[in-house]
């Protein structure tokens, strides 16, 4: 399995670099397979999310604010047989303030690794 994080660079005034940072130092020390691809500009997000579920790919993180997560949701081909993790690095995070997810980009990132997807319901 391979995780692929779907990063904005200029999500919460460029703070999500250092998050991606901690995630994927994350992901080398458990030893689990993953790709980083960076979004370059609006719906960029959803265009390769689209693109890697098309091709079969399941596993993918957002990691930015509420709009790259928007995008990415929205370019998911099909959501039943995607699981989709979040790592809050925008300037609100209001999507996972309210699912309680961790802020802390390491602790997100462990709760995705460790932990079975739930359904969630994002009508």
């Amino acid at each position: 399995m391979k995780y692929h994080i779907i990063a904005n660079p200029a999500a919460g005034k460029s703070k999500s670099l250092k998050r991606l940072q901690i995630v994927e130092n994350v992901f080398k020390a458990k030893g689990v397979a993953f790709k980083t691809h960076l979004s370059k500009g609006e719906h960029d997000a959803t265009n390769i999310a689209r693109d890697l579920t098309s091709a079969g790919e399941t596993q993918m993180i957002a990691l930015g604010g509420d709009g790259t997560l928007h995008e990415v949701l929205n370019g998911i081909v099909d959501p039943t047989n995607c699981n989709l993790g979040c790592i809050p690095s925008g300037t609100g995070n209001d999507f996972a303030e309210r699912a309680r997810l961790p802020m802390d980009a390491e602790q997100a990132t462990l709760l995705i690794l460790e932990n079975q997807p739930k359904p969630t319901d994002y009508l």
